[in-house]
């Protein structure tokens, strides 16, 4: 992922952030902490897979735990690096799915076609 997208995204979330966003590869998801954030998945080439959001607000390795179930699936095999962007627990859930969306739009990811609807404000 460019830097400019990922500081786009990182502007986008705003005050809304649960810290600082990270790219891992697949196979190293195990420092992974939060509960509640969008990710956008990568191929080794760099091209967009996908984009997804996880709440569980509750859970404080529910991202890492989304993300695992996403893995398991053989849909999914091509997914080299994930960026994770953390959102704060106290964030209501429309909010992520709309800063799912938004993301979802911009990067045309080449999985995936049902992202959340976008709000106009």
């Amino acid at each position: 992922m460019f830097n400019s997208t990922r500081d786009a995204i990182t502007e986008l979330i705003g005050s809304k952030t649960g810290g600082q966003s990270r790219t891992v590869r697949t196979d190293m998801l195990d420092d992974i902490r939060g509960g509640v954030g969008v990710y956008v998945t990568e191929s080794a080439d760099g091209r967009t897979l996908y984009i997804g959001s996880v709440y569980r607000p509750n859970n404080p390795l529910g991202i890492r735990a989304h993300l695992r179930e996403h893995l398991g699936r053989a849909e999914n095999s091509g997914w080299a690096k994930i960026t994770i962007f953390p959102m704060a627990g106290r964030v209501a859930e429309r909010d992520v799915r709309q800063v799912e969306g938004i993301i979802a739009i911009w990067l045309v990811p080449a999985q995936g076609h049902a992202w959340p609807r976008v709000r106009r404000s």
